[in-house]
Formats: structure tokens, sequence, C-alpha cells
């Protein structure tokens, strides 16, 4: 299997993570029974947690940075299928294995949760059967956002779409401004949309120009939000609401 460059799979039973022994964040809304199954992880940028077609044993909670899924497709391009933040459970797989890959995109903390153990809670915990099941509506919701999302012919509206994701996602919003900080590379933002990165650069440009981007300080942005009431873009609200 073809992955990213950089990417090296980790041996089997080795991960290489930091075990902190502090077993949870009180910050997010966990269920006691849940907690006392987490294992407190520190992975660095690039860490891989899973690879497509491993056996999946543990369930994760993002607490701190950002996670990505991808596939590789068969001419061995990458295409992430979605970003994980900050309070996202993901993981889940049936037995036929991970239908794709996981790899931390900044320095993160997570929470991880044997798969056995959290089967046994979904049979009897409401609470964990509730959290289980948005972290499934939420996946959804983001494939279909993505599939409409990269049916878009312009590349405008679909990195203008990213950037509203974002800032409903993990911003800073008032009525004036949009702020986000893009935790990912723009290479990132690239095989996620279906661009190149030429094309991702090209639009940042283009959006500073014309005023939909505010301020570029690094990655952190500020978004005019009157720019982003085109019919075309699309936001996670929207979603919600079809």
């Amino acid at each position: 299997m073809l992955i990213p460059s950089g990417a090296k799979k980790s041996p089997p039973g080795q991960p290489s993570v930091v075990q902190s022994p502090q077993p949870h964040s009180a910050s997010l809304a966990i269920p006691e029974s849940l907690q006392k199954l987490a294992t407190r992880l520190e992975v660095s940028r690039g860490q891989m947690l899973f690879y497509e077609g491993d056996d999946s044993q543990y369930l994760f909670q993002v607490l701190s940075g950002t996670v990505k899924e991808y596939a590789i497709t068969v001419d061995g391009c990458c295409q992430i299928l979605d970003f994980h933040f900050k309070g996202d459970l993901f993981g889940a797989a049936d037995e036929q294995g991970h239908p794709c890959s996981a790899q931390a995109v900044t320095k993160s903390v997570l929470l991880r949760f044997p798969k056995q153990g959290v089967e046994r809670l979904l049979q009897s915990d409401a609470e964990v059967s509730a959290l289980y099941m948005s972290a499934i509506l939420r996946k959804l919701r983001g494939a279909v956002w993505q599939s409409v999302t990269l049916g878009q012919r312009s590349a405008t509206t679909r990195l203008k779409s990213f950037l509203c994701l974002l800032a409903e996602r993990i911003g800073d919003r008032t009525k004036n401004a949009w702020r986000v900080e893009l935790s990912m590379r723009r290479q990132d933002i690239a095989e996620y949309l279906g661009l190149t990165i030429e094309t991702v650069s090209r639009q940042m440009s283009l959006l500073k120009s014309n005023g939909t981007i505010l301020k570029a300080e690094g990655r952190r942005l500020t978004l005019d939000p009157l720019k982003f009431d085109d019919a075309g873009v699309l936001s996670e609200r929207a979603m919600m609401l079809h």
C-alpha cells in the first residue's frame, strides 16, 4: 500500500506514542464509564495512528491538535477524507478493518479507548451511545459535505467552503469577523479539496486581494463573513438543515 512521503509505518503493536498518566480531560463531556477505559496519548506531528486495512482495535478522541484521515487512490494520489479537531471521536470500523489511514497533522493529545470495551458500553450506557451516534452522524455529514463541495467546479468556491467549515467548527466568530487558524499545510488542504497546491496558493492570494481574507498573520486568518453569502459556498450548518 502506498503512503505519503515521510510517513513510516510503526512495527505492529509498537505505536510511537507517549502515554501520560492522566486518563482524561475534564474540559470535554466524556461519560464517566468511558473515561475509565481511556488512555491519554501524546503524538508527534506526522505520527501514524492506524493504516488502511489494519484491524480496528481502538477508538480515539482528540483533546488537542489536528488529525487527518486519508486514502490512497489507485493512481497513487492521497485523498484526505476528514480532519478531526478537539472533541472529535474517530476510528470506528467493522470487522474488515480500517477503510482509511489516520495521521497526526500537528502535535496532538488524544484519548484512546479499546474497541471491545466501547462496544460493551454501547449495549448498556445511553450517554456513550449518544456520543458514538453523534460521531457517526458528524462523519456522515462531513462525507456528504465533501462530496457536494468537490462537485463544485470553482476552486474559489471550494476553498471558501472549506474556510467557512473551519470557521464553524474551530473558529472564533463575531458579526464582523471570523478568525481561524490553519493547523494543516496547504498541501493537506489541496488533498482535501481535490486541488493542486499551486491552485490553493493562487486562490488564497485571490481571497486576500478581494477582501474575503481581511488579514493573514502566518496561519491565522481573519475572514469577512459577508463574503461567504455566495449560494455555492456550503457550510456544515447548511448540511445540517438539509
